[in-house]
C-alpha cells in the first residue's frame, strides 16, 4: 500500500500530450519545461493520453534537465506555493533525502512512474532542455519563478548524491537516443550499480515496475 510520500513519487495518474503537429508524444516532467509544454497543448487543443491510454504509444519524448539546477528550482516552487511552511523544517527533511513534492522528485522517479503505464517495448527518446526552443518555436518558454528563495545549499546533502548521479547519468548518456524502459534501467544498473540498487531496487515493488527492470 502506498504511503502519502509514495503517492507523491508515484501518483496514479500519468499524462502524455500528443503534439500532433510535429508527430511527438511528450511526457512532461515538472521543472523540465512542463508548464510550457502543457500551455501549448492546452492552447492548441492537443490530445491528452492518461494512464492505460499510454500503452498504445510506440514512441514517447522526454526532456531532461541538469539535476541539481532542477532540484533547487523545484524546491523554490514548492516553498513559493506553500508560504506557511518553515524553511528550516523543510530543509531538515530535504537534507535526509525525503521528497515532499513532485516538483523536485528526481527525474528517474518520473521515468519509473511512466513505466507503470507505457508499453515495455515503447521507445523513450530523451532531449536536453536546449531542444525546447526547437520544438516550441514562436512560443515564449516559461521561465523559472520563485528564484528569490535561497535554497542552493540543499544540493550538498549526502543523502541526495545517489539520486543526482542517476539523473546526471541519464542526461549525459541517454539524451539524443531512443531506449526501451528495460534498456534505460539496465544502463543505469550497469553504470551505477550501487546507486541503482540503493534507490531503484527498493521501489520496484512499490511502483509495480518489476516487469521492466533488469533481472539480477
Amino acid at each position: 500500500m502506498f504511503t502519502k510520500l509514495d503517492d507523491t513519487l508515484f501518483p496514479n495518474r500519468v499524462e502524455v500530450w500528443n503534439f500532433s503537429e510535429i508527430n511527438k508524444y511528450f511526457y512532461p516532467i515538472f521543472k523540465c519545461g512542463s508548464s510550457t509544454l502543457r500551455g501549448i497543448a492546452e492552447e492548441k487543443g492537443f490530445e491528452k493520453l492518461v494512464n492505460e491510454q499510454i500503452k498504445r504509444l510506440d514512441n514517447i519524448d522526454i526532456f531532461l534537465r541538469s539535476p541539481k539546477e532542477r532540484y533547487v528550482s523545484g524546491v523554490q516552487s514548492y516553498l513559493h506555493h506553500n508560504p506557511e511552511l518553515d524553511l528550516k523544517t523543510v530543509k531538515h527533511y530535504l537534507n535526509q533525502g525525503i521528497i515532499l513534492d513532485r516538483h523536485f522528485a528526481h527525474q528517474f522517479q518520473w521515468i519509473i512512474n511512466l513505466a507503470r503505464y507505457a508499453d515495455p517495448s515503447a521507445k523513450i527518446y530523451f532531449h536536453s532542455m536546449a531542444m525546447m526552443n526547437e520544438y516550441c518555436r514562436n512560443v515564449n518558454v516559461i521561465a523559472d519563478k520563485d528564484l528569490s528563495i535561497d535554497v542552493a545549499d540543499i544540493v550538498n546533502s549526502p543523502a541526495l548524491e545517489s539520486a543526482f548521479r542517476l539523473d546526471q547519468l541519464m542526461l549525459d548518456e541517454l539524451v539524443g537516443q531512443s531506449w526501451t524502459m528495460n534498456q534505460i534501467m539496465t544502463h543505469l544498473m550497469t553504470r551505477l550499480p550501487n546507486d541503482y540498487f540503493s534507490i531503484i531496487g527498493r521501489v520496484q515493488h512499490i511502483a509495480e515496475v518489476s516487469h521492466v527492470l533488469p533481472k539480477v
